[in-house]
């Protein structure tokens, strides 16, 4: 359980713990032609578990998050995570 609410950043970002998993979302664009986008599943920082939640890569436009992004996909983590297709 969490002892104190978490803190939102001054610029209303708020921290991310961890990134968890990973999946391709196939999303419909214009007429017949078709998107994929990243999403990761986000680990908040102070929240629990419950919290967690799907994000989409446009989310992640911090230098800080994209940091966080490129070191995930260079871990063990990464790879041991089966591609999730929705």
């Amino acid at each position: 359980t969490r002892t104190s609410a978490p803190k939102e950043s001054p610029d209303g970002y708020y921290p991310i713990d961890s990134i968890l998993s990973y999946r391709y979302v196939f999303r419909r664009a214009h007429g017949l032609r078709w998107m994929v986008d990243t999403e990761y599943l986000v680990r908040w920082w102070g929240y629990p578990p419950e919290d967690d939640s799907w994000e989409p890569h446009r989310h992640f436009d911090r230098p800080s998050a994209r940091e966080m992004i490129r070191c995930w996909i260079q871990s063990p983590k990464f790879h041991a995570s089966p591609v999730r297709y929705v």
